[in-house]
């Protein structure tokens, strides 16, 4: 009827550990996508975060504000021109919908999107600079 601190079955095996750390698991991405020549989808990933960021920056909803009114915002707060951040992010756009690129261009775009974010003092980690 009770027990005593005593378990009635066997006990229940550990769980396995994980063994792939999170950084293990971004590594193998990044090659399988550097191997498989998928640039669109490093692109992807990378406008989408920062498209994502530049949105929460400006207190607006990312997926019901258009890039043209982002590019808008992005070139009014940071001095740039409008149309040159606009140009950047429909180049970004039309590779994520699938234009052929090459790893040149995106890091290319990789870098002028990274300027932006500097400009802009968007942080890719939850901590915020001072």
């Amino acid at each position: 009827i009770y027990s005593q601190s005593r378990r009635f079955a066997r006990p229940v095996p550990a769980p396995d550990p994980d063994r792939l750390s999170k950084l293990e698991y971004v590594g193998a991405m990044a090659e399988l996508q550097q191997r498989t020549r998928a640039f669109d989808l490093a692109m992807e990933n990378i406008y989408a975060d920062f498209r994502r960021r530049a949105a929460r920056h400006f207190g607006v909803d990312n997926t019901a504000t258009s890039w043209k009114e982002i590019a808008a915002m992005i070139g009014e707060r940071t001095g740039r021109d409008a149309g040159e951040v606009a140009k950047l992010m429909e180049r970004c756009e039309d590779i994520v919908h699938g234009d052929p690129t090459d790893k040149r261009e995106v890091l290319k775009i990789t870098a002028e999107l990274r300027e932006l974010e500097d400009a802009l003092r968007l942080s890719r980690t939850g901590r915020r600079r001072v």
